[in-house]
């Protein structure tokens, strides 16, 4: 239920994209679609955000563990983690995010349960990063990094 005087979805959106510097594309065709959002500024993971994460569903990530094990992970969604006040003020993000990894080489890290490993990607660069293995309700197993 909408409050008097609240903004809309698209509203927030917008006002709150603009806030960390992305642009809200405005949606084509049918009302249900929702927005696009365009990375304006390079990013790293220090600093990446939720909506700019989501834009590289579909992206593969290399992943290599402490011992040499290699493998290549498919991001299958993003989920925006919001702290709310209790957000300790020195963290470089406003609000966390869960990324959820898929691939056949995902057994390598599975096997693992949680670890620590070097990340890296072509537009974030490369990160040593908490990894860990997370079952599905319709059974497997995906790959989950929490960054906060």
């Amino acid at each position: 239920m909408k409050h008097q005087n609240a903004p809309s979805r698209r509203e927030f959106l917008a006002v709150n994209a603009a806030a960390l510097g992305v642009a809200i594309a405005p949606a084509v065709g049918s009302a249900s679609v929702g927005p696009t959002p365009t990375v304006t500024a390079p990013t790293d993971w220090a600093r990446v955000t939720a909506p700019e994460m989501s834009q590289l569903i579909g992206t593969r990530f290399k992943v290599t563990a402490a011992d040499g094990r290699q493998g290549v992970l498919e991001l299958v969604d993003v989920e925006p983690v919001r702290s709310g006040a209790e957000r300790p003020s020195h963290l470089p993000r406003a609000e966390g995010l869960i990324a959820v990894f898929d691939s056949p080489d995902k057994d390598h890290f599975i096997a693992d349960e949680h670890a620590l490993y070097q990340v890296s990607n072509a537009r974030l660069g490369s990160s040593t990063l908490f990894l860990g293995r997370s079952p599905r309700r319709a059974g497997g197993d995906v790959i989950e990094m929490v960054l906060n």
